[in-house]
């Protein structure tokens, strides 16, 4: 509790009030306020009208209580007449602040002077009463900020009266983390903090690799801020605070290749990143996570990873991690993946009349399958298969059983029910885990250098003719001189001018 006699100028004309009274905390209580003045004193200018008729205390107006006395000046033999002024207040007047607004003067109501009033000892504290200590600093939880605050030259435009009364709140904050710290000048002229900013606070600077950090002063008189000044400087984000790619997860999901393999094919698998575990750094967001692979880059997010188009070469290849956080800063990790050689199927027949034996002959009921086929073994996972079935030509459906035939170059003898006067489709199915591949021969039937067709008009050359109004070509043929075309309409059209029009 500080109990004081406050004296404030209540006229432009040498005439103070005094205040009697105390503070504590919050609660200021007034118990008398008077002055007095020499009643017509024109050597001072002083008129008994300048006397003020009241005063405003905390937005209230209370009425001044005149009293005129006389005083007799023993020394000279001289007496004056005096006023006394007495504030209206009653017993006391309690207001619960530390510190409020009067307004004084000769008519306070419309030309008074305005000030702060306050039994503590209120100070001064100008803009420029503090010293920040630094204008930039790195937020690496070493580097202590300094907020100074001391006394300075009245005559100075950075003039500081530090109070004895006041609490200094010396606060340093940078978005919404903050700490603060409470001094008292215990009689020293001058105090010195400092505060060594976590480096946690970097998540408060998620965007940029710098931003403000606010270094502010309040001075308090019980609970409440009399004044207060603040400064931003620079604060940096180390160059070590950067995101860190713990592990990623490498898939392919074009789904053609069994799970089971545990490997990617060329031609039939992608890369796709199918997870990314890592650690951001002091709450920068990740904003990119792209994947190089074979000198093409693949782009994507958090929320969308990247994958590749199918893969169109084989080998060890380097897959290379890329993030980028909202701070520009970056970090990669690359893994080697083996990606296994595929071709797709092929394969080579050739279907010829035959002996139970295989021998060829020309009116065999057998035919000899020749056939020559390969496929990618993809390190023995992938497997093939390779099937025949025949039917008659005039025939529309494959109704003979399925024979398995061996991969590789073979031979196999089929049939055993060939009719000699009949030609026959033979289909040749390959296939392994990702393609199928199908080859239709023929076998034709015997072999005739020329043939008629028995009870209706038709032949065939080197084979027995079955279609009738038709010539039928077994053999190749070969036109020594032109050919000539008649058309439904009569006109006549050449072979030759055929091939032209086709540019042959």
């Amino acid at each position: 509790m500080s109990t004081t006699r406050r004296e404030v100028p209540v006229t432009s004309i040498y005439a103070n009030a005094v205040f009697t009274g105390n503070v504590s905390g919050d609660v200021t209580t007034i118990t008398s306020v008077t002055f007095t003045q020499n009643e017509d004193d024109w050597l001072l200018g002083v008129k008994k009208e300048d006397m003020p008729s009241v005063m405003i205390i905390d937005g209230k107006q209370y009425r001044w209580t005149v009293h005129s006395y006389f005083t007799l000046n023993t020394i000279v033999a001289q007496g004056t007449w005096v006023k006394k002024a007495t504030l209206n207040i009653g017993t006391k007047l309690t207001i619960r602040k530390p510190f409020f607004k009067i307004v004084y003067g000769q008519n306070p109501t419309q030309e008074g002077t305005e000030m702060t009033f306050s039994f503590y000892d209120l100070g001064s504290f100008v803009p420029y009463g503090f010293d920040p200590g630094a204008s930039e600093f790195e937020i690496d939880g070493k580097t202590a900020v300094p907020i100074n605050i001391e006394n300075a030259d009245e005559d100075s435009p950075f003039y500081v009266k530090l109070s004895s009364d006041a609490t200094y709140r010396f606060k340093w904050a940078i978005g919404s983390k903050s700490y603060t710290l409470d001094k008292k000048t215990s009689g020293a002229t001058r105090i010195n903090t400092s505060y060594t900013i976590p480096k946690s606070w970097n998540e408060e600077i998620k965007n940029s690799t710098a931003g403000s950090c606010i270094l502010s002063v309040q001075v308090l008189f019980g609970s409440q801020v009399y004044q207060s000044r603040d400064t931003a400087v620079r604060a940096t984000v180390p160059d070590d605070c950067v995101p860190v790619i713990n592990s990623i997860s490498i898939a392919d999901t074009k789904g053609r290749v069994p799970a089971a393999w545990g490997m990617f094919v060329e031609h039939n698998s992608n890369i796709a990143i199918t997870a990314a575990n890592i650690t951001k750094s002091y709450g920068a967001d990740i904003v990119s996570v792209n994947m190089e692979l074979n000198d093409r880059t693949y782009y994507g997010t958090p929320s969308a990873l990247p994958q590749s188009y199918m893969l169109e070469d084989y080998g060890i290849m380097d897959v290379t991690v890329k993030i980028r956080d909202t701070r520009g800063r970056t970090a990669e990790k690359t893994a080697k993946v083996t990606v296994v050689e595929y071709n797709p199927p092929t394969i080579q027949v050739d279907s010829m009349r035959c002996g139970q034996d295989g021998t060829l002959e020309n009116e065999g009921v057998y035919f000899l399958a020749t056939t020559d086929s390969t496929y990618s073994t993809c390190n023995g996972k992938n497997k093939a298969t390779l099937q025949m079935q025949y039917k008659l030509s005039s025939q529309g459906a494959y109704t003979s059983a399925v024979k398995e035939l061996p991969i590789g170059e073979a031979t196999t003898v089929c049939g055993g029910d060939l009719n000699t006067e009949f030609s026959y489709d033979v289909r040749y199915v390959l296939k392994d885990t990702f393609n199928t591949v199908t080859v239709i021969d023929f076998v034709s039937t015997a072999v005739y250098a020329m043939h008629f067709l028995h009870g209706g008009r038709g032949v065939a050359f080197g084979s027995k003719a079955t279609v009738e109004n038709a010539v039928d070509f077994t053999f190749d043929a070969i036109f020594r001189h032109g050919v000539k075309f008649i058309k439904s309409d009569g006109s006549e059209v050449t072979m030759q001018q055929i091939l032209n029009k086709l540019g042959l």
